[in-house]
């Protein structure tokens, strides 16, 4: 029974280590207006990261302001 329980307990750890807010997609750092992310992070101009997924359509759905 005591097995069980630490099993039962290391899962609920995982899943709320898993769910955690620092493992979701990177904030925004800088103001934006709609859709104008892929003017620079598409190809990476001005030093932004390159996009590694152009295909998805709202940035704002998943990426939010810092």
């Amino acid at each position: 029974m005591r097995v069980v329980a630490l099993l039962f307990l290391f899962l609920i750890v995982a899943v709320l280590a898993a769910c955690s807010p620092s493992t979701g997609p990177p904030a925004i750092p800088h103001p934006v207006t709609s859709q104008e992310c892929v003017r620079c992070h598409r190809e990476g101009k001005e030093g932004a990261p390159k996009m590694n997924h152009p295909a998805r359509g709202t940035c704002s759905s998943c990426h939010k302001p810092a």
